[in-house]
């Protein structure tokens, strides 16, 4: 989701962002559960109280990770096991 949000493709709305974001298989419920860790996650990382995820007015037409987020990269670690 994050990626999708910074990517240089338009992503017209919510439900857009909803079909490219989820399976078949998964409901609507999955997408509420990955919006909010994404936005707990960045909340925690940034150490941000709140913050709106993404919004439709950056100019640049759908939607686009909020201002209230700078994200300059995303790397995925890699845990001990």
């Amino acid at each position: 989701m994050l990626a999708l949000l910074c990517s240089d493709s338009v992503i017209e709305d919510e439900h857009a962002l909803k079909e490219r974001v989820l399976t078949k298989r998964q409901d609507p419920e999955s997408y509420r559960q990955q919006k909010y860790r994404l936005k707990t996650g960045l909340n925690d990382l940034l150490g941000r109280a709140d913050g709106e995820l993404y919004d439709a007015s950056s100019g640049r037409g759908g939607l686009r990770l909020s201002g209230d987020y700078v994200v300059y990269g995303a790397v995925k670690l890699k845990k001990n096991v």
